[in-house]
């Protein structure tokens, strides 16, 4: 191809406009997970995205009440006001709505777990509590990452088992001085 005055030289693919074609992928060899464990994982996905689900048409439900009771209790200047909060609620609760959808089996989590589920060193399980209950097994990697698989409340146990396939050697449980040796050298708390 002339172009300029023969000035122009093709670049091989890949090195602008386009991958290689002989490329290889960056991204780590992926292990499947055995089959209870990926079931057990979609299942807690599922239970979480249910919560959400719930808690999001319960808010939205709740504001359009508030909207009509306004609206027919209160004069027309007093509703307005309410009227508008009940709106914001409204659009808060759809917001809300969306993290419930999505298929589970394709959640972040389960590709983590396939392609990185050997490089786990520590696993405990948190528990958050008061309204916004929540529980999780928390996974501390060896180059000092962090990453979570939600647990139902009463099954974190049962998750924590489970995991425990992947990184048999994994230290499990939590101490500030566990947390603080991988925060220093993550990969010491290999067993």
């Amino acid at each position: 191809m002339q172009v300029n005055g023969g000035a122009y030289k093709a670049r091989p693919r890949g090195e602008r406009g386009g991958p290689p074609q002989d490329r290889v992928s960056s991204r780590p060899m992926s292990t499947p997970l055995p089959p209870d464990l990926e079931a057990l994982v979609i299942e807690q996905i599922r239970d979480r995205k249910k919560t959400w689900r719930v808690g999001a048409i319960t808010m939205v439900l709740l504001m359009l009440v508030l909207g009509a009771i306004s609206h027919f209790a209160l004069s027309p200047r007093e509703g307005q006001g309410v009227v508008a909060l009940a709106g914001m609620g409204v659009v808060v609760g759809l917001l809300l709505f969306l993290p419930s959808l999505g298929d589970p089996a394709k959640a972040k989590i389960l590709r983590v777990l396939r392609e990185r589920g050997s490089q786990i060193v520590w696993m405990y399980v948190h528990q958050q509590r008061g309204q916004s209950a929540a529980s999780w097994v928390v996974l501390g990697f060896d180059d000092g990452k962090l990453d979570r698989v939600d647990a139902t409340i009463g099954k974190e146990d049962v998750v924590l088992r489970a995991l425990t396939v992947l990184a048999p050697r994994a230290t499990l449980g939590f101490s500030p001085e566990l947390r603080a040796r991988f925060d220093q050298a993550p990969a010491s708390l290999r067993r």
